[in-house]
């Protein structure tokens, strides 16, 4: 999914489009880094999310979000980009 979010965002860019995302993925703090990081930069979002997604992006700078972005994109595992994300690993228990 994240993959096809990427070329959605390339191609808006491409031709000049803005690419908005919406819905919980556009105001969680572990994602938008990503998703700045691919290029997007509008955000559909409800109003008590954001005073936090302003101070996410406010902390954030467009190197590190690409740096990040490049990371999940380029890993093939969904372990793989939870751990790059700071997710938990589920426990498996017997």
């Amino acid at each position: 999914m994240l993959r096809a979010i990427k070329r959605v965002a390339d191609a808006g860019r491409t031709s000049s489009k803005p690419v908005s995302v919406c819905g919980d993925m556009a105001y969680d703090p572990a994602l938008l880094p990503v998703l700045i990081g691919m290029g997007i930069s509008h955000f559909s979002i409800p109003p008590f999310a954001m005073a936090r997604v302003r101070q996410c992006i406010a902390q954030l700078d467009a190197a590190s979000a690409q740096v990040i972005a490049d990371g999940v994109l380029a890993s093939g595992r969904v372990n793989g980009i939870g751990d790059l994300l700071g997710f938990p690993r589920p426990q498996i228990t017997n």
